[in-house]
């Protein structure tokens, strides 16, 4: 495992705004290697027989993999390295795919737990570590385009609950707390650090941060780990949802591409899929 003691100050730093160029009006494409169905074929698609475990989500229909976005009121008080972070308000979404890529499969309803008594996400695990975490579980980490969809939905929400900026109803926006870079990477007093920053809810404990599909906490809680698929990016992981603090834009599409398979933080945490069988 790699602790920020082993980082650039540099990149601390930019994580902790949750550094990735992004803008809006936004078209974010995704990789993505789902069949592709015409964007007339979305009212045909039938549901099927639920075929997911119980504590994850069947989730299937047809996702845009270019979406434009358009922000209809900016938070200037709130800018980063990233510009104007925070859009308040958003008007619809466009889809700018000339085809959409059918998916269907399972996700976990809450953000992955490696103790399941404890009732916060887990943190500070890095996507090596989560890939052996997912296989003892007969699951895996959810690819890049999957969670941008059960996130969106086929309304193509910009946050999981919808369209507007809502703190009081996801865990985002929260006083942002220094770390000691020192405690995070001593293990016999990272346990306690992190004890003191973190702001993290119970996985249940948002339930009106909702996405389309039913899924909790997709924006903001912790950033959550991803399997990328975008071939320019130089590491097999990514991040998306943001965490609880300001600063993060805690939305369906922003993704952080900064940080390498053995990263961990204290912000960073994960939830897992599944393919339909």
């Amino acid at each position: 495992m790699q602790f920020i003691t082993s980082l650039t100050l540099c990149s601390i730093i930019c994580y902790a705004i949750s550094t990735i160029s992004c803008s809006i009006v936004e078209a974010s494409a995704q990789g993505n290697t789902a069949p592709i169905v015409e964007p007339s074929a979305v009212s045909s698609v039938v549901a099927t027989t639920v075929q997911c475990p119980s504590e994850m989500i069947d989730i299937e229909g047809n996702y845009c993999p270019n979406v434009e976005e358009r922000c209809l009121e900016w938070d200037e008080k709130v800018v980063n390295v990233n510009g104007r972070v925070r859009c308040l308000r958003f008007g619809a979404s466009k889809c700018l795919s000339p085809k959409l890529n059918h998916l269907h499969y399972c996700m976990d309803k809450f953000e992955y737990q490696k103790d399941k008594s404890d009732p916060l996400p887990t943190v500070m695990v890095s996507f090596n570590e989560m890939q052996v975490l997912a296989k003892k579980e007969d699951k895996r980490l959810c690819y890049d385009y999957e969670w941008t969809f059960a996130c969106m939905g086929e309304d193509l929400r910009p946050y999981a609950n919808g369209w507007t900026r809502e703190p009081s109803k996801c865990n985002i926006d929260k006083p942002w707390i220094a770390f000691n870079e020192a405690k995070l990477g001593n293990p016999k007093t990272r346990d306690e650090e992190v004890k003191r920053l973190s702001q993290r809810m119970p996985i249940d404990g948002n339930p009106d941060c909702l996405s389309p599909f039913g899924v909790y906490g997709m924006v903001g809680n912790v950033d959550e780990l991803l399997i990328n698929t975008n071939s320019s990016v130089g590491h097999k992981n990514t991040l998306k949802g943001g965490h609880w603090a300001i600063g993060a834009r805690n939305r369906c599409s922003p993704r952080t591409d900064a940080h390498n398979e053995d990263f961990a933080f204290y912000e960073v945490g994960a939830r897992l899929c599944k393919d339909i069988k």
